[in-house]
């Protein structure tokens, strides 16, 4: 289903409720030119749908599907978070699905990662996050070098 139907859902359950799309953006606690603005693009953040959701006393969710096979490679890694990671971008290269992973730090995508790509290059790309100095890396920093380094201790006592 395309978001701008999901979020024309959306706003239609809260008002069949009774609930106008001002008081829908207020229990959301976001401002209600961006339920406007994402009607009119036709796209929102998946966070924003969410709240917009449970402001309306619904829930979105994932269905199982065969896993996507896109027309760039990829292997288990895209298969099982391609869509988790890049989800308004299923053409997404690894690179991109990897970084996003880095700066969203959660362990066993970070394992899966280094298990598929590889530590050392999973490793040189959080070097280049750093550098460049987002505020995305920067807030990541912290959870993701502890995670990188659980994966380090992991893989040394597997080859000791």
């Amino acid at each position: 289903m395309e978001t701008s139907n999901l979020i024309t859902q959306i706003v239609e359950t809260a008002h069949a409720q009774g609930i106008s799309q001002k008081a829908l953006a207020l229990r959301a606690g976001i401002p209600e030119g961006t339920i406007s603005r994402a009607k009119k693009r036709g796209s929102a953040r998946l966070n924003v749908v969410e709240l917009l959701a449970r402001a309306a006393g619904t829930a979105i969710g994932l269905v199982g599907r065969a896993p996507y096979r896109g027309s760039r490679a990829g292997g288990d890694f895209r298969n099982k978070y391609g869509v988790a990671l890049a989800w308004s971008n299923a053409s997404a290269s690894n690179a991109v699905l990897v970084r996003r992973a880095l700066v969203k730090p959660r362990f066993q995508v970070l394992l899966d990662a280094a298990l598929e790509f590889g530590l050392d290059k999973l490793s040189a790309e959080w070097e280049r996050l750093k550098a460049e100095g987002s505020s995305e890396a920067l807030k990541a920093s912290p959870m993701t070098e502890r995670i990188l380094g659980h994966i380090r201790d992991g893989y040394r006592q597997a080859t000791v």
